[in-house]
């Protein structure tokens, strides 16, 4: 028979060495060939069931006493428990682990299945053993799931043991877990005022108006900026272009004399119509020799004459009319108009007589020129360019529309300003590919323009929004058909190909 065990207060874990209990079992007579096997200490067997004594033979006494054993147990739950340690959670498995200590020389046995009420027993997790000098201490594990809400308990686990060498052993048993078992839709025990729900935006970000004042505004600024850089680089572009092909000197003599042929008597005394007239022929006989006659006394004129080839006319036909304009200026003589008007028809023969078209000459070995591009093929070339930055970004626009991101659609912007800063990365765009344009320097045989000048000048094409329009505008207004990138660079863009 076995004792009543202690009574003790319902915790998560219980210790006892006074609830041993006083049965006796005695081995069955084993086969005398071999000595008997000592079970492991891990084993899963059951302690060997007892033989039946004999009616007449009294019960062999106990070497080791159950008060001589301790056993505890206790509950580890794997989750967080909702209240302390005697609560646990309907569904949430817990660790029910039972610790034996006995002396040395005693022989303990694993509960193999033990009876655990309303918990279901899952899995037997691996134990642990440790040995001293004189105790043997040993730990056993065991994974449950409640299955019932309300008070529920494990029911005492007994351990058999047995001294070495004897026939005959015992047992100890764990004191009863009480706990409270509840479930995970119950009420609050304990209903408290809940926290107050963090602030909830109700401002939403109108990303449409959004972007149509951030695309007025970059109208604007663009607008303004096209304004200031165009007023402020004006006087630059008039002293860049080119100065007029000079005219032939018989063509301008020509249509002096006949404007001084036309004007009447009374707007044009004699003295005045002379000097006219010379004028007309020292500048005629600068452009056609190459001096400047204008500048040049008579007697200078005369010694720069005799080298050059008058063709029929003698040498001092003009000294003659040289020589009455040196009176009418320095001796004050005053010719009559149709006197001074008899001078023009000699002008104009010198001129007709003397005139050559003066000669071109050309280096042999000189490289052509290519040809700049005109402004109809840049603006094709580059409206292709723009059209495939802009359909890429666009579809990214659409993409994020879609994801209802749009607080990312800057990306787009971004992604049309890498296109276009590194268009020309690899010498040529698609746009001037398909026009046949190519980039050079603007130096003396066009080199071709080295990949750092390719980046510069699309370098303010990065900030597109506000630089396009005022490139363009640069492009068309420049004498040279340059816009801002190519004066930065000290490139241009020419028809041909790469040399």
């Amino acid at each position: 028979s076995r004792p009543a065990a202690a009574t003790s207060a319902p915790s998560a874990s219980s210790s006892s060495c006074a609830r041993g209990g006083t049965d006796r079992w005695r081995l069955a007579p084993s086969p005398p060939a071999g000595p008997l096997a000592s079970p492991s200490p891990r084993s899963s067997r059951s302690p060997p069931p007892p033989a039946p004594p004999a009616d007449d033979a009294p019960p062999e006494p106990l070497s080791v006493p159950p008060s001589a054993l301790t056993v505890s147990a206790r509950v580890v739950p794997e989750g967080k428990t909702r209240r302390d340690a005697q609560e646990l959670v309907l569904g949430q498995p817990i660790l029910f682990e039972i610790t034996v200590s006995a002396p040395r020389d005693v022989e303990l046995f694993e509960p193999v299945k033990p009876a655990t009420g309303s918990f279901k027993l899952l899995e037997s997790q691996p134990g642990t053993r440790q040995t001293t000098a004189d105790a043997l201490t040993e730990t056993y594990r065991f994974r449950l799931l409640p299955l019932r809400v309300g008070f529920e308990k494990i029911p005492p686990v007994e351990i058999a043991y047995r001294p070495r060498g004897a026939t005959a052993g015992g047992s100890v048993s764990t004191e009863p877990l009480r706990f409270h078992v509840v479930g995970n839709l119950e009420n609050e025990q304990d209903p408290a005022l809940a926290a107050p729900p963090a602030p909830v935006p109700v401002i939403a970000t109108n990303w449409v108006l959004v972007w149509g004042l951030s695309v007025g505004g970059a109208i604007v600024v663009a607008a303004l900026l096209t304004l200031f850089v165009l007023r402020a680089l004006d006087a630059r572009f008039k002293a860049l272009a080119p100065a007029p092909p000079p005219r032939p000197a018989n063509e301008v003599a020509i249509e002096r004399l006949d404007a001084l042929d036309g004007t009447p008597d009374d707007a044009l005394d004699g003295a005045a119509r002379m000097a006219t007239t010379v004028d007309i022929l020292r500048q005629y006989l600068g452009g056609r020799y190459g001096f400047d006659a204008l500048e040049m006394t008579t007697p200078e004129l005369r010694r720069e004459l005799a080298d050059a080839d008058l063709k029929g006319i003698a040498q001092t036909d003009i000294d003659r009319v040289l020589d009455e304009a040196d009176l009418v200026k320095f001796a004050r003589i005053v010719p009559s108009p149709e006197s001074a008007r008899a001078v023009a028809p000699k002008v104009r023969h010198v001129v007709e007589v003397t005139w050559e078209p003066p000669k071109v000459e050309v280096e042999e070995e000189q490289v052509p020129v290519l040809e700049a591009a005109t402004q109809k093929q840049r603006v094709f070339a580059g409206a292709i360019d723009l059209g495939i930055a802009g359909a890429l970004a666009i579809l990214l626009f659409a993409l994020l529309m879609v994801a209802g991101a749009l607080e990312y659609g800057f990306t787009a912007i971004l992604l049309v300003s890498v296109l276009l800063l590194f268009r020309d990365a690899f010498g040529r765009s698609v746009g001037k590919v398909v026009l046949g344009l190519a980039v050079v320097q603007r130096r003396d045989r066009q080199p071709p323009a080295t990949p750092k000048q390719l980046v510069v000048r699309n370098l303010l094409l990065v900030v597109w929004p506000l630089t396009l329009v005022l490139e363009a505008m640069v492009q068309r207004r420049h004498p040279l058909g340059l816009r801002l990138g190519d004066m930065l660079a000290g490139t241009e863009v020419v028809q041909g190909g790469r040399r």
